[in-house]
């Protein structure tokens, strides 16, 4: 079972950032890819995983997700270009 401090590792290593945080009944953890990239798996700028505590996100699918590796962003891109509403 991977832990947090495992999945932000990796993430310090692909230059992505992290966020873990609990918010009400909720705990979520966002992985922002680097700057004009997108995760491989998905073909998202952000891995997302949400959970009701006390439950904790499940780091290992968050790891194997990052683990897929990352691609350019390409074409016009709100979130790369800075839409304020997207890249909020």
């Amino acid at each position: 079972m991977s832990t947090l401090r495992q999945m932000k590792a990796l993430a310090k290593k692909l230059g992505a950032k992290v966020e873990d945080y609990k918010c009400g009944d909720s705990h979520c953890c966002l992985v922002e890819a680097p700057h004009r990239k997108v995760w491989v798996d998905g073909g998202v700028h952000e891995l997302v995983e949400t959970v009701y505590q006390p439950w904790k996100p499940d780091y290992d699918d968050i790891i194997e997700r990052m683990n897929c590796g990352l691609d350019d962003c390409v074409g016009e891109c709100d979130w790369c270009d800075g839409d304020s509403e997207v890249a909020s």
